[in-house]
């Protein structure tokens, strides 16, 4: 699995682009990679940095 937290590197090769690398991005791409998936994270900053309200809210 690729990292990317610049944006400027190309997906060629990567069969799976993720933008977003909170808990569904990163268990996405876990996921992928055990199937055999060549899968590329892209993020704004760092690694499960941000917290979407929808994954945030206790219930």
């Amino acid at each position: 699995m690729t990292l990317d937290s610049s944006g400027a590197a190309s997906p060629v090769g990567t069969d799976v682009l993720i933008i977003g690398s909170g808990m569904i991005g990163c268990a996405l791409a876990d996921r992928l990679t055990l199937d055999g998936a060549s899968v590329r994270v892209c993020e704004a900053s760092e690694l499960a940095s941000g917290t979407a309200p929808h994954t945030a809210r206790a219930t």
